[in-house]
């Protein structure tokens, strides 16, 4: 029977079953700002991005290879505001996520999506087409919007 370290087992998809780096990206948003409909949202500071694949000025992950890709993104608002998304790959939509805030406080809404993904195919949160103004709300002492994404198996 082998025995795995902690180490091991959390890259165990990644030595295991291929040789190949480990894909994945991790990014946030530390600012508050809106955004109108069908409008990509730019988590401009990445805390993760192995292989470099997650661009931070125009908000898009190019997939390296072929593969399933899990994609996860939370969206912030507050003070009777709204923010409603939508995962894009290659202008198809693949999942939508919203929250609105009637009360004044602060609020927040998460996806998670798995999808398929060609090599050099493009990946990007935008707001949705319903609505007029998305808010997005941050601050130090609370949670951020963000988007992660990560290749599960290659094609």
């Amino acid at each position: 029977m082998e025995v795995f370290t902690r180490q091991t087992r959390l890259y165990l998809p990644f030595t295991v079953t291929s040789k190949e780096k480990p894909v994945m990206f991790y990014a946030l948003t530390e600012r508050t700002f809106t955004l109108q409909t069908l409008s990509t949202v730019v988590y401009e500071k990445t805390i993760v991005n192995t292989g470099g694949h997650y661009n931070t000025f125009d908000g898009v992950f190019v997939a390296p290879r072929s593969g399933t890709y899990l994609f996860s993104w939370t969206s912030c608002t507050n003070a009777a505001n709204y923010a409603f998304t939508e995962l894009m790959v290659e202008n198809q939509e693949i999942a939508t996520a919203g929250v609105y805030e009637h009360a004044g406080n602060h609020h927040c809404g998460s996806m998670s999506s798995l999808c398929k993904m060609n090599k050099e195919d493009h990946a990007w949160i935008r707001t949705t087409p319903y609505g007029a103004t998305n808010y997005f709300y941050s601050h130090r002492n609370t949670p951020h919007s963000s988007f992660l994404g990560m290749l599960l198996s290659s094609d």
